[in-house]
């Protein structure tokens, strides 16, 4: 059967006595009715803070006015390393057209322009290189190259009479080098709504073999046509045979 006593009773009975705060100072001001305890906040969370405008302090100091690296020097540091990953063994400063060619065919190399291609050069030929200020990009007309180190000088030393500005000043050589070749992959994407074409037919850029490789094709048919010439297979001696 329930307890039908008052609480006070009851309280007086158990000799509970309610627990107050350690300061039972109220403060003045009313919440809807309900006033608060002026009680000093916990020790761990005063020091915390405290310890967070110490470090901020000394982050500002470090960082932004000391010597410490800003997050613009860890950003090219980690442009740098990702640029010298894509280019290993390739001297940005000193490429042909085959090495070009070569990283307009890897594709994926030449895709870590995009981004770069979109911030600085989609005003004048849009996004997807169609043309807008700038000429069409896609097509098979030039205005200032016929080849990828022509359009790798553009890009570099611009055209200051067509108001394109010269990037090698703003961009990393290995980024110049890579956005030629971005821009090689984009040649016959045909975007919606292109530019007009400008300038004269380019012969689209097809790589040529090394020497090396050359030679590799001609051994193949010099060993057949040696296998055809009787004086040749003379001069080899005779073919030993089993005697059984």
């Amino acid at each position: 059967m329930a307890d039908q006593r008052p609480p006070e009773q009851h309280d007086a009975e158990l000799d509970v006595k309610p627990s107050k705060p350690k300061n039972d100072h109220l403060m003045a001001h009313t919440y809807d009715g309900i006033q608060e305890y002026d009680n000093p906040l916990p020790a761990w969370w005063t020091w915390t803070f405290a310890g967070s405008v110490v470090f901020a302090a000394w982050y500002l100091l470090y960082f932004h006015i000391g010597i410490g690296p800003s997050v613009y020097d860890q950003y090219d540091e980690a442009v740098a390393a990702h640029l010298e990953k894509l280019l290993e063994g390739i001297d940005p400063d000193s490429v042909d057209d085959a090495t070009l060619l070569e990283l307009v065919a890897d594709g994926e190399k030449a895709s870590a322009m995009s981004g770069v291609f979109k911030t600085n050069c989609a005003n004048c030929h849009r996004d997807d290189a169609g043309g807008n200020v700038g000429p069409n990009l896609t097509d098979d007309h030039w205005i200032n190259a016929t080849s990828p180190t022509e359009v790798m000088a553009v890009i570099r030393e611009g055209r200051s009479k067509k108001g394109m500005p010269a990037w090698g000043d703003r961009l990393r050589p290995a980024q110049v080098l890579l956005l030629t070749a971005y821009l090689g992959t984009l040649r016959g994407t045909r975007p919606g709504d292109a530019k007009e074409p400008e300038g004269d037919t380019v012969d689209v850029w097809v790589a040529k073999p090394s020497p090396s490789t050359e030679d590799a094709q001609d051994q193949p048919a010099d060993a057949e046509a040696a296998d055809g010439d009787p004086d040749h297979s003379a001069e080899q001696g005779p073919v030993p045979t089993d005697a059984g």
